[in-house]
């Protein structure tokens, strides 16, 4: 019987900061010390992995060009091709978050924590333009990160967006 395997979940859009965490979570903080890691992309941003410190870290990495190639026999099959102690996924933007925590991954793999990352100067083009897709991603979350944010902002315009729709999310 194969142990639970704990996944950690980063949504956002593109350009929001989502590789910039997941490398400072892995690699600066040491969250993959010890621990054989499937990172998981769903997208290709601006930012990118140096190949060589994840495989010094026993980070090995699967890119997932096309949604329909990211289902549940292809990430059995990676979890059994590279035998994960842990797996980071960095979402595509565009993508409903919902089937994740419907099915779409194997039974012994749960979701422990979701991320979102949000580019502050966009946040309020996207509630008006995109909000049935930033709002699932904000729903789903445990933590949003708002990055590029200054002072001309409203902090308490963004939280209050934040916890109307997820009153349990820190931010």
């Amino acid at each position: 019987m194969m142990q639970n395997i704990p996944v950690y979940l980063f949504t956002g859009f593109l350009d929001s900061g989502k590789t910039k965490l997941i490398r400072e979570t892995l690699i600066q903080q040491g969250f993959a010390k010890g621990s054989a890691t499937l990172l998981i992309l769903c997208e290709d941003g601006e930012e990118e992995y140096n190949k060589i410190q994840m495989e010094k870290n026993d980070i090995s990495i699967v890119e997932v060009e096309k949604e329909e190639l990211f289902n549940h026999q292809k990430i059995k099959e990676w979890i059994e091709e590279y035998t994960p102690d842990q797996i980071f996924i960095e979402y595509n933007g565009m993508w409903e978050v919902g089937p994740l925590f419907e099915g779409k991954l194997p039974k012994y793999c749960e979701i422990v924590q979701t991320l979102t990352c949000i580019d502050s100067s966009t946040f309020e083009t996207y509630l008006l333009n995109m909000r049935p897709m930033i709002m699932e991603q904000i729903f789903s979350s445990d933590v949003i990160i708002f990055n590029r944010f200054n002072q001309q902002m409203s902090k308490q315009k963004f939280r209050l967006a934040i916890k109307g729709q997820n009153k349990k999310a820190q931010i």
